[in-house]
């Protein structure tokens, strides 16, 4: 007799694995993915250390077309809720910076937790690649390339075209564009920027102060060989449009500093007083391009535009680094066609989207996580229901 499950979840990520465990037990479930190991990305997080929450997670440190749409589903499973979850399984954990929750062990710790609660009414079928699905006769069904699976209820929680060798995939745009929903332009996020310009002093790492699109992000910068990249990089990718403004060393005017220096150190040249704060190759690629005499000869103009550049250096944006390497995808499945409270489309009952396929894009720092424990636990609440 052919089978037909009362939820099929696919994606065996962090939000589909959560979601499966929050499911009462009295549901049959069929996880299906196309990996061949489950919560691969929850594996690498954080360092392998596991970021798995922010204390300080709502609606102010997301990003999406409808704004508000991820208040509920926070409210209802919180950043507290996962760690009681956390602490009742006596996992250590530490705040590594600014509410950034991280194992003091392993990311399989989280991933062992979530495991041990997935109940024996859930099943998995890995290896899976779902080719479409539709909906006939109220059940859903699920074309694979190991057969037709069937189910009266489907959660996507295909997460998006981020890091593609760990399995990302498009399946879910693809399926939310068959039933009719639109899909919020996608893009790489939490990403390095690309430019050849600081090829030359890849390796540097300074704490920077960025400029954004109205916004200030204060964190440490990395130049690499293909650009620039570290925290304060990845969280400007989220907003950036065309350029962003950024200083180098945001605890002194720098003008005020050499002007200082003019008085105090006259005969210094203006390289050899800036390398009092800041790496000595860094200080001479900036200058590369200009003449330093005594620092006591250098005119206010020019010393002002030796200071521009590094108090308010002037980033022109032409691409990220990709999705092989970005964190997270923005974009994605429009938040307007899906409640707010139950993660259900607006238009398809009993199909739900979770996760990073939606178009909720979490800041740098256990946020996104956060988003998939929380938009997992209302949809497992809602199909646990007794409608």
């Amino acid at each position: 007799m052919e089978k037909i499950y009362d939820v099929i979840i696919i994606g065996a990520g962090a939000s589909g694995c959560f979601c499966a465990s929050q499911i009462s037990s009295d549901k049959s479930v069929m996880i299906i993915d196309a990996n061949e190991k489950k919560m691969r990305k929850v594996f690498v997080s954080g360092g392998g250390r596991c970021n798995f929450t922010n204390v300080n997670a709502n609606e102010k440190y997301y990003l999406s077309n409808n704004n508000k749409f991820c208040i509920s589903a926070l409210k209802q499973f919180s950043p507290t809720d996962f760690i009681n979850l956390v602490d009742l399984n006596n996992i250590e954990y530490y705040e590594k910076h600014k509410g950034q929750m991280f194992c003091k062990n392993s990311s399989l710790e989280i991933i062992n937790l979530i495991n041990s609660k997935i109940g024996k009414n859930v099943k998995f079928s890995m290896k899976t690649r779902v080719l479409y699905s539709l909906k006939k006769n109220d059940l859903f069904q699920i074309k694979t390339n190991k057969g037709l699976f069937k189910s009266k209820s489907l959660v996507i929680a295909s997460g998006g075209n981020s890091f593609p060798k760990l399995g990302a995939s498009n399946i879910g745009y693809k399926i939310a564009e068959s039933f009719n929903i639109p899909i919020i332009e996608t893009k790489p996020a939490l990403v390095g920027l690309k430019s050849e310009y600081f090829r030359d002093i890849s390796g540097i790492s300074l704490p920077v102060r960025i400029k954004v699109n109205k916004r200030e992000i204060n964190d440490d910068i990395l130049f690499t060989h293909k650009g620039i990249s570290g925290p304060a990089t990845l969280k400007a990718s989220l907003f950036i449009k065309d350029k962003m403004f950024i200083n180098f060393y945001p605890e002194k005017d720098i003008f005020d500093y050499l002007k200082t220096k003019q008085k105090d150190k006259p005969r210094s040249k203006a390289e050899t007083v800036l390398k009092e704060l800041l790496p000595t190759k860094f200080v001479s690629f900036i200058l590369s391009e200009t003449d330093t005499p005594e620092i006591a000869n250098i005119s206010d103009k020019a010393l002002r535009l030796i200071a521009n550049k590094i108090n308010n250096f002037e980033f022109k944006f032409n691409s990220t680094v990709g999705y092989e390497t970005a964190e997270i995808t923005s974009g994605g499945v429009d938040t307007k066609s899906i409640s707010s409270q139950t993660m259900e489309s607006k238009t398809t009952p009993n199909l739900f989207f979770i996760g990073e396929v939606l178009d909720v894009s979490g800041y740098l720092g256990g946020y996104n996580l956060q988003w998939a424990w929380s938009s997992a636990f209302v949809c497992a609440k809602e199909i646990s229901k007794d409608i």
